[in-house]
């Protein structure tokens, strides 16, 4: 029975460790989705999406998959200035400055609709 309660809460533990805050919105033609990346920061994070709520990736589809250089301003950064962020249209009329911890994917949808969106890290 300890066993079973310690896999338990090393369970729910590891669930803490998920991307948070993914929020997405809809500006000139593009859908911008931003989410709080931590160290270590993945090799890559994959970019799903679908209709009607999920669960389970394996119910959606696939729409990007980003390496460091592409989710953060990774050339920005290394080139002009190692505090760079991505400057993008609020949805609002105005511009969203991402902070430090944040993360971009854009994606252009094709049809109109709502889409649910999920980050994960790769693999």
């Amino acid at each position: 029975m300890k066993q079973n309660l310690t896999l338990g809460l090393l369970l729910f533990t590891a669930t803490l460790f998920s991307q948070t805050n993914v929020r997405a919105w809809y500006a000139d033609g593009q859908v911008w989705i931003v989410w709080e990346a931590s160290a270590p920061f993945p090799e890559t994070f994959a970019v799903y999406a679908k209709p009607t709520s999920f669960t389970n990736t394996a119910n959606a589809t696939l729409v990007g998959r980003l390496f460091k250089e592409e989710y953060g301003p990774g050339a920005l950064r290394e080139q002009v200035d190692s505090a760079a962020t991505y400057r993008i249209p609020d949805g609002n009329g105005g511009i969203y400055q991402l902070a430090g911890n944040e993360a971009l994917f854009v994606a252009t949808p094709h049809q109109a609709g709502a889409l649910f969106f999920a980050v994960v890290a790769w693999g």
